[in-house]
């Protein structure tokens, strides 16, 4: 009999869910269909597509469906590339259909109705769900896609609306700096002359005082020390914190300039039974750095580790060159400082306890312009202590 005009020639089986095939439906390939029932459909695919085809198999039992799925198949001696679709059509059964490509095998689908008009109808209603499911699934993307941009379009302008209130806030620190700085600088005048009256009176006119005058004297004297000592460090922090760290770098030894600063320091010291010890591994370690912020940095440890130190205690400065870096540690044997004040001590206008052993008081700005002092020169600071053991500050800075 002739063949109709335009009929596509592919294969139709009736299968397990294992995938062995117990009734040919249609096969225009050559072979008898006795020789196929009873066989496995993977075991007809080649070595190379075998693992495929299993994988074709378990698609259609979890997905109902499966198709454009391209397998060689070995029938009659002959390997034939053929495109596959298969479907569930029982809980236990699957049907499976393959021609030369994808719109072949949906053509050869259509024609299976002349043979069985219920497997067609079938394999329609599958293919229609499986299409809609498909629809359903390109609606939920698109959806998401919507929420998702709907969602971006907001992070923009909250970005948008963050950057604006940074820059607010940029410029209300700036104003803010330039507050301090100003106030500062108007009061240094003033408390220096407060001051300088009050050292020309202890000095010349205590004799003529009586005592209760002479400790209203001392007063007036050690408190606008300490307000000069604030105004200075406040001018240093307006400065700073306005991005006007000047660095003026010159070359020089750490280990002779820190053994001059030590020497400074050990009379104050010794005012409370404290010896302060050098150690160091080079004789002669050369930086790059600006020599007045980094007196500044030494001064401000070891006047710190002074206050914060019991009586009869000993303060190691202790100086090492490690991988082109200079490190310097100052190690007292005070009060400590809990965890959770090492965290807000290098932090602007935090409030922490910094009152000393014998009652000294601070600015408490001192370890922020240290801070920024190290950071400028692009080293690094850090504090190891605990309560009751003393603490230790220790920073770095480039060799040379």
């Amino acid at each position: 009999m002739e063949e109709k005009p335009g009929k596509i020639k592919g294969i139709a089986c009736l299968c397990k869910a294992d995938g062995k095939i117990f009734r040919v439906l249609q096969n225009d390939l050559g072979t008898q269909y006795d020789d196929l029932e009873g066989q496995s459909f993977v075991s007809l695919a080649d070595k190379k597509s075998r693992t495929k085809a299993t994988s074709f198999l378990i698609d259609v039992r979890s997905s109902q469906l499966a198709f454009n799925y391209s397998l060689n198949l070995w029938i009659d001696n002959a390997i034939h590339t053929l495109t596959f679709l298969g479907i569930m059509v029982k809980e236990n059964e699957l049907i499976i259909i393959g021609a030369k490509s994808q719109q072949d095998t949906v053509a050869f689908t259509n024609q299976l109705q002349e043979i069985n008009n219920e497997q067609a109808n079938l394999i329609r209603k599958l293919m229609k769900e499986k299409i809609n499911s498909q629809n359903n699934e390109i609606q939920k993307k698109d959806q998401s896609y919507e929420d998702l941009s709907s969602l971006n379009n907001e992070l923009i302008n909250l970005q948008r609306e963050l950057s604006k209130k940074n820059i607010e806030l940029e410029r209300l620190n700036e104003t803010k700096n330039r507050f301090l700085g100003m106030a500062a600088h108007d009061l240094r005048s003033p408390l220096a002359i407060i001051q300088g009256y009050a050292a020309f009176l202890k000095e010349n006119a205590s004799e003529e005082l009586s005592e209760k005058n002479k400790l209203f004297l001392n007063t007036i004297y050690s408190t606008t020390e300490f307000m000069l000592n604030l105004v200075e460090d406040l001018l240093d922090v307006s400065r700073i914190e306005s991005g006007k760290l000047e660095l003026n770098k010159e070359s020089f030894n750490l280990i002779s300039f820190a053994g001059n600063i030590v020497e400074i320091n050990k009379p104050i010291a010794q005012n409370k039974e404290i010896y302060i010890e050098i150690n160091y591994n080079k004789e002669d370690i050369t930086i790059y750095a600006d020599r007045h912020k980094i007196e500044q940095v030494f001064n401000n440890l070891l006047n710190n580790a002074i206050k914060f130190s019991y009586p009869g205690k000993n303060i190691y400065v202790d100086i090492t060159e490690e991988q082109n870096k200079a490190k310097v540690s100052v190690k007292d044997q005070g009060k400590g400082i809990s965890k959770e004040d090492q965290g807000k001590i290098f932090q602007p206008f935090e409030q922490v306890s910094n009152t000393g052993t014998k009652g000294e008081k601070g600015t408490g700005l001192g370890l922020i312009i240290v801070k920024r002092i190290i950071e400028g020169h692009g080293g690094e600071i850090w504090v190891d202590s605990e309560p009751g053991k003393g603490s230790t500050f220790s920073f770095t800075l480039p060799v040379e």
